[in-house]
């Protein structure tokens, strides 16, 4: 289970963020609700249904099978075939329900005829949008594109884009799409979107043509297949009737810049028969922003891209890992776009999205010179010739590094090696399998791309073998077991874990024959440096496994609590799992007690501890059926009778007090649990997967999806011939530090006292924390900034507690060395109760877990106050439920000061009047609000800008510079009191930033002499805080018309406007003034030309401006540009003879200037 499941945890893809209000009442939670949350969730490794659930079209069934579907089934739970049969042998049947497509999935699964059943797969693009920050491509000059461009080919190349609809109208593409087809509706032509036309242009946008940039191989032809429709996702079933599509045109290249964290069998069959095509595949890696894979870029044959930026490192949010073979620039690129307003535009679109297509244009380029290359030819000239980025040949940051189009074009093609192309069947594999005796260990590297070594062994019905595969430290290596027989054969793909880990099957032979094992590299990856870092090592053994002792009815005791199995071969086998049981009794006191077991390659071993508990402390047991209903009691253990007699009602049964499962496959388990005195505990240690959940996904995932027994070894999936070791032992621990307990043990009349709403945000209705934060005053131990403090948990439910007092404001680094246990931040906030009354509530600011990833971190970083009193908290994992016995250690340094001179003003009592028209601030507060207060001078309309700007701190880390989200909100003081009223609440306005990251405008009406208050806010996404500065700026926008009178016919203006004249260049500088009832306004300019020349005119301004021009001779319009997007350049090449002119300059969208544009025309030097 935790393969798949690890696999899935991949593509973030993307990014998005919420909105916050100002003025709001701010929200604070009890000092427990994040743990509280967390406990109550499955670990981390485990996605949550919400998250991923979205991907999984759960009314829909993806099947494979060789004889007609069960009519009766289908009949029974309403089934519709979508899609029958097909090239690639797969039914699509969609049902009324998911409910009922989960029915069907069971009883279908039971059917001969079907041999792979899933729901279908949703996949989603993959870019990370941003609005135009650059009017140049850099990545040409960062690949050297111009002379990669020189050494191309004349061959035409034909690339398949299946991705959202392309605008083949656009004209940087309306000359490269040679044909568009929509799967979804294949008689009407695909709608056009922004995210195809961006990877379509970056592809083969035109060159020399005077528009936009140009694309990497501006020669090759695009084959528009839109498998979106405009919906939010494409599903797998469309995707792979798109990948038909692409063969059945004869496309050389396949650019798939979507994916999900999901495989798709339906998607993977299409894509084996493309590359059996000769087509090259190129897809997005995902933006998950960590190593998890993604899929279809984790298929073997496809060429996996993440991204890096223009410093030639690796982007924050790209995905990485042993899937990925090589980067390119995928931040911040410019292209082609389709704007639903705008029509054919420009935009800089950031992604592993926009890298991929980097590659695809590059294999575009070798194919174009060579055409009859095979796809193993072209990855292994790409890898090749890639740059290096950090360790020579691969590392798992950057593949094979940076695609190198113009060396990749100089390869000698005769220097590529003989590849490993055959067709791994029972010919091939026999011929090339090594006979071994029953027992073989060999060490071996690949070197060469594709490259499967091969063993073989005559087996008995009834034997037994244990196979690891000890896999390379950088690479992900599979292990492959076929069984032939005298007339049938079985097959088994082991890929449970990653690189650096241990593969593990166990077998036992179904019949006899000849039993083969090989091992190839799930990316067809191979050691091009010749430092040995695809080394594994192969153990092959024959077993023999000892009859299980133990069972639920006979624990095996444990006497005394310094336990270990070793010697005694404790084997967790047999076809539907294994379970051994060991029981002991603990004495007089409360004790600590460590639990261990041993990782066991190919098992995923768990541990549950029971406590044997009295039925007839009701109280008690409605406690320990809340922990239980929470936790999964497994089936055995309800009502479990331990005592009493079969007349009587039980007065003893088993209560399910811990499960120990924070492993993966392979991994070793270990935790310890505070026991009760003088109680029986029973430890099962299991091999078998016991979560439930009524989620499809976990259904379907945790259950491994189904496969049919004809082509499946028999024998459990999670077993391992050889023997585990179970380890039990009392942990002894010093005195807790603080005397703290845990601050939320109160005694029973306490809880009578006051009622605990879990669910609510404000957890105690009439106290709120002011108890517990009078006890952390007197009893956390003091904590002086820069120094160091370590110590011990005394039991899982333990808690030290440390007393910071800040005296000056900063950004303090908490370094912890491998952290193995929670810490949080807190501090005091004051919030209104019920009854009205002032509450003192506890409220996180800080913590060590990447908020992103959920991954516990070994440094964190929080922002605290000057003159405010800080409590930290040391507790036990609660993320992975996991408690250590190890010292904890923590020591913080100071590594910046807030750049916000006018804090602490984030709340009406510290308000501070408007100094100027222009403020800087920064966001380093915990959701930082800067509050102003201005009284108008004029009235009139005025401009608001928010300008964000990332400071350089080396050595920081992105975490606490990341993006903010700006807003702006104003409000009228009504009463002039300096407070906020009801009345004042009234008269709110919000200025967004629609989440661009470079900051907010907008416009707002002030009435001289009366005064507003103005908050500035960002919101960080997930981030507590960001050191992300900013630039306020208020000025008025009732300009003075700068053509004002002007009267225009045959369109010559009465008072045109003069430009000012220096060297070549024709420059000024205006403004689109306010809105006018009658029509939007217009600057006409009169330029006087003594001679002819060819140059450029260029309309610029700020973010708010789409400008757009055109350029009259004698009454008629002879060019114009409104090509591009808001908050870029308006751009046209121009020739002009000796003469008059006239430009007529607007915003296109009829905004008013809220920052002055300039128009320039400019001979060409």
């Amino acid at each position: 289970m935790k393969k798949i499941v690890a696999v899935i945890a991949a593509t973030a893809l993307l990014l998005t963020s919420g909105t916050s209000g100002v003025f709001a009442a701010a929200k604070v939670s009890s000092i427990n609700q994040k743990g509280d949350e967390i406990r109550s969730s499955e670990k981390i490794y485990k996605p949550t249904t919400k998250k991923y659930d979205e991907y999984i079209q759960a009314d829909t069934l993806v099947i494979k099978h060789s004889g007609s579907l069960s009519k009766k089934t289908l009949t029974k739970y309403k089934g519709k075939v979508m899609k029958a049969g097909g090239n690639l042998g797969y039914s699509v049947v969609k049902f009324k329900t998911a409910s009922a497509a989960k029915q069907a999935y069971t009883e279908l699964s039971k059917s001969n005829s079907v041999t792979s059943i899933s729901p279908s797969v949703k996949y989603k693009t993959s870019s990370v949008k941003t609005d135009p920050k650059i009017s140049q491509q850099y990545y040409n000059k960062l690949l050297n594109l111009p002379a990669a461009q020189k050494k191309a080919g004349k061959n035409k190349v034909l690339v398949a884009v299946i991705d959202t609809g392309i605008d083949k109208n656009h004209p940087e593409l309306k000359n490269k799409i040679v044909s568009s087809y929509n799967v979804h509706n294949p008689v009407n032509a695909s709608l056009p979107e922004d995210h195809g036309t961006h990877v379509a242009g970056i592809i083969a946008a035109e060159k020399n043509n005077g528009i936009g940039g140009y694309g990497i191989n501006p020669n090759a032809s695009v084959l528009s297949i839109d498998v979106f429709n405009r919906e939010w996702g494409a599903y797998d079933y469309n995707i792979a009737e798109g990948v038909l599509y692409a063969i059945k045109k004869k496309a050389k290249v396949i650019n798939l810049s979507l994916g999900g964290p999901f495989s798709s069998p339906v998607l993977e069959a299409a894509i084996k028969k493309a590359k059996a095509a000769g087509i090259v595949i190129v897809a997005a890696a995902g933006n998950e922003g960590s190593d998890m894979k993604g899929y279809p870029a984790a298929y073997e044959g496809v060429i996996s891209v993440g991204a890096v930026n223009k410093s030639k490192t690796l982007t924050s949010w790209s995905s990485y890992g042993v899937s990925t073979d090589l980067v390119a620039p995928g931040d911040n690129v410019y292209a082609p776009i389709y704007d639903y307003e705008k029509k054919s535009t420009f935009a800089s679109f950031s992604g592993t999205s926009m890298a991929a297509p980097m590659v695809t244009g590059t294999v575009s380029l070798l194919l174009s010179k060579y055409p009859k290359l095979k796809p193993e030819q072209v990855e292994y000239i790409l890898k090749k010739t890639a740059t290096d980025l950090s360790t020579k040949g691969y590392d798992k940051k950057y593949g094979y590094g940076l695609i190198n189009p113009s060396s990749a074009l100089s390869f000698d093609i005769k220097k590529i090696p003989s590849l490993t192309t055959a067709v791994w069947n029972k010919d091939t594999i026999m011929k090339s399998a090594k006979t071994v005796g029953s027992s073989y260990t060999v060490k071996k590297t690949f070197m060469k791309p594709l490259e499967q070594h091969w063993i073989k062994h005559t087996v008995k019905k009834g034997e037994t073998y244990q196979i690891n595969l000890m896999g390379s430290k950088v690479f992900d290596s599979q292990l492959l077991v076929n069984m032939y027989g005298k007339d049938k054969s079985s097959t088994k793909k082991i890929d449970d874990v990653t690189e650096g880990k241990t593969e593990g099957y166990y077998f036992k032979a179904p019949y006899d024959g000849t039993l083969t094992v090989g091992v190839k590299d799930i990316s067809g990856n191979y050691d091009v440096a010749g430092s040995k870092l695809s080394e594994y090592e192969l153990v092959f053994k024959k077993v023999t496994v000892s009859k299980d002792e133990s069972g639920k009815e006979n624990p095996i005791i444990i006497p005394k609590l310094s336990y270990d199995t070793t010697g005694k071969k404790m084997h967790l086998v047999g076809e539907n799992g294994d379970d051994d049981y060991f029981q002991f009794t603990t004495g007089e006191k409360e004790e600590n007690i460590k639990l261990s077991v041993n990782g066991t390659p190919g098992a995923d071993v768990s541990m549950f501890v029971y406590a044997l508990t009295d039925i007839r402390d009701e109280e008690e047991l409605e406690e320990k059926e809340e922990i239980t209903e929470g936790e999964g009691m497994s089936k055995e253990a309800d009502g479990d009778i331990e005592d009493g007699n079969s007349e009587e009602e039980p007065t003893h049964v088993n209560i399910l007090e811990q499960e120990i499962n924070s492993g993966t496959i392979g991994e070793s388990e270990q935790d310890v649990f505070t026991a009760e005195p003088k109680t029986t505990y029973t430890i099962k240690i299991s091999n078998k997967y016991e979560g439930y959940s009524e989620s499809f996904f976990d259904f379907f995932i945790l259950s491994e999806g189904f496969e049919s027994s004809a082509t499946k070894i028999t024998g459990a999936i999670r077993q391992n011939g050889d023997p585990y070791i179970f380890k039990a032992s009392l942990v002894k621990m010093p005195a807790d530090e603080d005397g703290i307990h845990s601050i939320y043990d109160r005694d029973e009349e306490y809880d009578e006292e006051e009622e605990y709403v879990g669910d609510d945000e404000e957890y105690w209705e009439e106290e709120g924390d002011d108890e517990v934060i009078e006890m952390l005053n007197e009893m956390a131990i003091p904590y002086k900034l820069t120094s160091e403090k370590s110590g011990y948990l005394q039991s899982r439910y333990d808690e030290d507690w440390y007393k910071v007092n800040v005296t000056s404001a900063g950004i303090h680094a908490f370094d912890l060395g491998t952290a193995k246990h929670s810490y949080s931040i807190y501090q005091v906030v004051e919030s209104e109760g019920e009854d009205g009354n002032e509450i003192r509530l506890l409220e996180a600011v800080a913590d060590n877990y990447d908020p992103f990833t959920g991954k516990k971190l070994n440094t964190f970083y929080a922002s605290l106050e000057a003159g405010k009193t800080y409590y930290m908290k040391i507790e036990m994992d609660w993320m992975s439920d996991s408690y250590s016995t190890d010292k904890y250690f923590f020591e913080s340094r100071l590594v910046g000061k807030p750049a916000d001179k006018y804090e602490n003003n984030d709340s009406m009592k510290n308000v501070k009047t408007l100094p100027g028209t222009t403020v800087k601030g920064d966001y380093a507060k915990l959701s930082d609000t800067d509050l102003f207060r201005y009284t108008a001078k004029a009235s009139g309309n005025y401009a608001l800008t928010v300008d964000n700007n990332k400071p350089s701190t080396p050595g920081l880390p992105a975490l606490v510079k990341g993006d903010v989200y700006s807003y702006i909100a104003v409000m009228e003081d009504k009463n002039n009191n300096k407070n906020v009223d009801d009345a004042d609440l009234d008269t709110i306005k919000y200025i967004d930033s629609y989440y661009d990251p470079a900051g907010a405008y907008g416009s707002h009406y002030f009435q001289k002499g009366k005064a507003y208050f103005i908050a500035i806010m960002g919101d960080g996404e997930y981030l507590p805080f960001s050191l992300t500065q900013y630039t306020f700026k208020l000025s008025q926008v009732n300009h003075k018309d700068e053509d004002a009178g002007t009267v225009i016919k045959k369109n010559k203006p009465s008072k045109p406007i003069s430009f000012k004249k220096s060297k070549g260049k024709w420059e000024k500088t205006g403004r689109f003034n306010a809105f006018n009832t009658k029509k939007n306004d217009e600057d006409w300019y009169k330029l006087k030309v003594d001679k002819a020349f060819s140059g450029q005119i260029t309309l610029s301004g700020g973010r708010e401006l789409d400008g757009a021009f055109e350029v009259y001779q004698n009454g008629k319009k002879i060019a114009g540009s409104d090509r591009y997007a808001g908050n870029d350049t308006e751009v046209l090449n121009i020739s002009l003879k000796k003469g008059t002119y006239y430009i007529k300059l607007k915003d296109a969208q009829g905004s008013a200037s809220l920052s002055p544009y300039t128009i320039r025309v400019q001979e060409k030097k």
